[in-house]
């Protein structure tokens, strides 16, 4: 009898283990509804999700949004939007949002992501819900375990140097216990591209007394001839993109009334054409005639430092202009300059140019780029 009794206490004490591991199953498949791949995500960059929205399931709708991110949306509505709607509470925000439609909302978070980085009056949501590092295959996953509506913010290492575009990602409830991803019902996993587009480059050579152009050259010329190649691409979701080239010039002095902007350089002879901004002497300031063409926005020339035998100019470029008649790719111009080699050059038989290119766009602010030549006699 006692055996039997401890057969059936095992058989029970076997049965409740495989009904609670069966059950710590389902709840742990119940947890995530759905798991999206956002595509194209460079291996070590990282993408940041955001909670915007926040669902109630008993209710079946929209009851949060994110405090921060309401604040922009009132701002936005009645400045931004073409229909100028006046948000008075949050339920009213909530009902905006709901009716836009994706292209809205990609402008929207676009607009938002600008707002933020370029002041201090707008914050994202103070919680990320989480985030995921691109892999090898170039993807980035995110299981989502709530309703909700999320921006996903991309951010790249200096390495991969890319510019990605946030994008909006919707998880609601389908018919018949189902999940929608952005409308569409699911049953696997989604992919969403996670746009981005290259950065700026930029590169610095000196003509040599051959003509051809190199960032290394020994030469006896008093007077060097240098060019800035900036390519620029074309970013479709950019509200805001600056662009400023500053360069440092050693043992050398800039020429002044030498500089002009140039649209083409012969890949083989290296020769320059198409000026879109230029200034001559004794027809007002350098700095005036250089701004006046809507190519370049700010010209800063300083004075050559005796002490360091070092002197710096700063050009920032109209991105809007430079990119005029684009729809992707990109365009390079080329800024040209003169220097003249100085006395602080015949003690160390060289001179050098370092020339730097900080960007931003949409208010966020990547890693600068360098391009450095040395000039040696």
């Amino acid at each position: 009898m006692k055996t039997a009794i401890k057969r059936i206490g095992s058989f029970v004490l076997a049965l409740a283990m495989i009904l609670s591991l069966s059950l710590t199953t389902v709840i742990t498949q119940a947890a995530t509804l759905a798991t999206v791949k956002f595509d194209d995500v460079y291996e070590g960059d990282t993408i940041t999700v955001y909670t915007l929205l926040t669902y109630d399931e008993a209710t079946h709708t929209f009851t949060d949004m994110d405090d921060n991110f309401y604040k922009y949306v009132v701002y936005y509505a009645a400045n931004v939007d073409s229909s100028a709607v006046t948000i008075s509470s949050e339920s009213e925000a909530i009902e905006y949002v709901e009716g836009l439609t994706t292209a809205q909302m990609t402008s929207l978070a676009n607009a938002y992501e600008t707002a933020v980085n370029e002041g201090s009056t707008y914050s994202l949501p103070s919680n990320s819900y989480t985030t995921s590092t691109g892999q090898t295959d170039g993807t980035a996953i995110v299981d989502f375990e709530d309703y909700g509506y999320y921006l996903v913010v991309g951010t790249t290492t200096a390495a991969n140097s890319r510019v990605y575009s946030p994008t909006t990602v919707l998880v609601a409830e389908g018919s018949n216990n189902t999940v929608k991803v952005n409308g569409t019902e699911v049953t696997g996993t989604v992919t969403i591209n996670m746009k981005s587009e290259a950065s700026p480059t930029v590169d610095k050579t000196v003509k040599d007394s051959d003509n051809s152009w190199s960032s290394n050259i020994v030469t006896d010329d008093y007077v060097l001839d240098f060019v800035i190649a900036v390519n620029v691409p074309y970013y479709s979701d950019a509200n805001s993109v600056v662009l400023k080239v500053s360069d440092t010039l050693t043992n050398l002095r800039y020429v002044n009334y030498s500089m002009t902007l140039y649209s083409t350089q012969d890949d083989q002879t290296g020769d320059l054409s198409g000026a879109l901004a230029s200034s001559t002497s004794g027809s007002g300031t350098e700095k005036g005639q250089l701004e006046a063409s809507n190519y370049i926005d700010d010209v800063t020339i300083n004075s050559y430092d005796d002490s360091t035998d070092t002197q710096t100019f700063s050009v920032e470029l109209n991105y809007n202009q430079i990119t005029s008649g684009l729809s992707s790719g990109s365009a390079t111009v080329y800024l040209y300059y003169q220097a003249t080699v100085t006395d602080g050059a015949v003690s160390v038989d060289y001179t050098n140019n370092t020339v730097t290119l900080d960007y931003s766009v949409n208010g966020n602010t990547y890693e600068e780029k360098e391009s450095k030549t040395n000039e040696y006699s």
